[in-house]
């Protein structure tokens, strides 16, 4: 395992011999230069000596600084009106947030390289979008920030500080034409957070109109921050406000399935064998198992190591499909998910039911498989009466748990009087099998 080293005394070690130099505001710089300005004028300047013109030199001596201190305020009074706030002379200030790591490693100052990169590379992906969205920017077969955002919206990553592992990142851009405030980037990014601890999905889509832009911008927070089960955790502070990294991945997961099903809504899925790689244009070639026909799409790059892994093996695309005359796909496009097919065991614990769960005394472990087709999942479970099927595997495991619920309500909880014979005995396999706690 890589660490990357946050000690305190080696971070003041490479700021050198220099100070850190402070900005200071025009506020400040009055404050400072009035104070001056009331000693110097009170200190005895005024000559002894009785002449006329000596004693004009005297008064205009001690006139000067007043005069100039008055000149001072209107030349900053006029920069003030001038120039927009969060300014110094018209050049914008950079925005900063501080990602606090805890637990583990973290506490000794030190921090697995793997969860700093995801960090970086998602906060910056997350930042470019929120330009993006401000620019009016779609989001269809991938998301690409164009050359004048990437050069001329930069993140920077600051020297670690003290308290467990605390991790600053600022917001900047350099150029001429200011694309979108780095403070306001800032500003989305901690209210996107408190979002969704409170599960405010109203807010949250307020804040990213466009849903697939939303999507991603979600999927990259899921990313950037540490894994729920993973020891170490993150704390982004923002005054008195704390949000902890596992309360977000908590409330992450419904949000994103809920965004997910609003961009399936008029989305197909299509399965195909994984036959080409275009690293370079992002796409991809399948053959579909029934027509044999090529379909292609492009691809994000964050699952290219997962395609890579797959050639040859089938995946499933969810996208807008164009039909044929013969209801078969011909084209793709508007993808939004390329994934593996994942035939592994399903296991089912608990099922949320009403106000309850149930629970299997033993767990229920399922094996999907695909049909004929080798487009939709299949679940077949006579001793319970299952016989499902779905596109994805996400449905299908939702499918089972609501066909339970479903039978617990109809058969477990009824009336002997009121079942056939046949219906008895399923209402025996689910009582042996589950309990409602």
């Amino acid at each position: 395992m890589v660490y990357w080293n946050s000690s305190p005394k080696r971070a003041q070690s490479q700021s050198g011999f220099f100070p850190r130099i402070k900005t200071i505001s025009t506020r400040q710089m009055s404050a400072i230069l009035c104070a001056a300005t009331i000693s110097a004028t009170i200190m005895p300047r005024v000559s002894n000596e009785k002449g006329n013109f000596q004693w004009f030199l005297s008064l205009l001596s001690n006139l000067f600084p007043i005069i100039l201190y008055i000149s001072y305020i209107c030349v900053v009074y006029y920069l003030y009106k001038i120039f927009p706030q969060g300014t110094i002379m018209g050049v914008k200030m950079a925005e900063k947030i501080e990602f606090h790591f805890k637990g583990g490693s973290a506490d000794a100052h030190q921090l697995p390289v793997e969860l700093m990169i995801n960090l970086l590379n998602n906060i910056r992906e997350l930042a470019y979008l929120i330009v993006a969205q401000e620019q009016g920017i779609t989001y269809n077969e991938r998301f690409n920030p164009s050359r004048k955002i990437r050069d001329n919206y930069i993140i920077k990553c600051e020297l670690p500080k003290e308290g467990s592992y605390v991790q600053p990142i600022s917001f900047d851009y350099i150029g001429d034409e200011l694309l979108f405030e780095p403070k306001k980037t800032g500003e989305c990014i901690k209210e996107l957070f408190g979002f969704i601890v409170e599960s405010d999905e109203r807010k949250i889509n307020r804040l990213f109109p466009n849903v697939k832009l939303r999507s991603k911008a979600l999927a990259c927070i899921r990313e950037a921050l540490p894994k729920p089960d993973n020891n170490i955790f993150l704390e982004i502070i923002d005054g008195k406000n704390v949000t902890n990294s596992r309360s977000i991945q908590k409330s992450l997961t419904t949000i994103i399935d809920r965004t997910q099903a609003v961009v399936e809504e008029y989305m197909t899925a299509v399965t195909g064998r994984l036959i080409s790689i275009d690293f370079e244009e992002r796409k991809i070639i399948i053959i579909h198992p029934t027509t044999k026909r090529e379909l292609d799409c492009f691809y994000n790059e964050d699952i290219e190591d997962m395609l890579f892994e797959n050639r040859r093996q089938l995946v499933q695309i969810i996208g807008v499909v164009t039909l044929d005359d013969n209801e078969q796909p011909k084209k793709i496009t508007d993808v939004v998910s390329i994934q593996e097919i994942d035939l592994s065991p399903i296991d089912f614990n608990d099922i949320d039911f009403r106000k309850k769960k149930l629970h299997f005394k033993n767990s229920l472990i399922l094996t999907p498989t695909l049909d004929n087709s080798e487009q939709l999942y299949t679940i077949n479970y006579p001793e319970l009466g299952l016989e499902l099927f779905a596109y994805t595997r996400q449905e299908i495991s939702s499918d089972v748990k609501s066909e339970i619920a479903y039978l617990w309500e109809e058969y477990a909880k009824a009336e002997d009087n009121t079942l056939t014979e046949d219906a008895k005995v399923l209402k025996k396999k689910l009582l042996s099998a589950i309990e409602e706690v």
